[in-house]
């Protein structure tokens, strides 16, 4: 890959911004779904504290934990690369 630069965000506050973002589709799922947060962190095979953090928008929660918890709810993602990082 040389010559090929990888652009991560602009600016960190981006990846911080979409991680809540996804914490709050995960906690929309969950209450919407009338699961108390020990039912869902049971049935995701996880910890509460662990579903707390993925629900905060934590960025030390692994990145298994976070694919679990929106697989488990349902949430797709859709991966598109920016022009930028060509």
């Amino acid at each position: 890959m040389k010559g090929k630069q990888i652009v991560i965000a602009d600016k960190p506050n981006h990846i911080q911004a979409g991680l809540v973002e996804l914490g709050q589709m995960v906690r929309h799922c969950r209450t919407k779904n009338r699961l108390k947060i020990k039912d869902a962190a049971d049935l995701l095979g996880m910890s509460v504290t662990t579903l707390i953090r993925i629900e905060k928008g934590d960025q030390g929660v692994s990145s298994g934990n976070l694919f679990k918890a929106l697989q488990g709810f349902g949430i797709r993602l859709d991966i598109q690369q920016s022009e930028s990082t060509l």
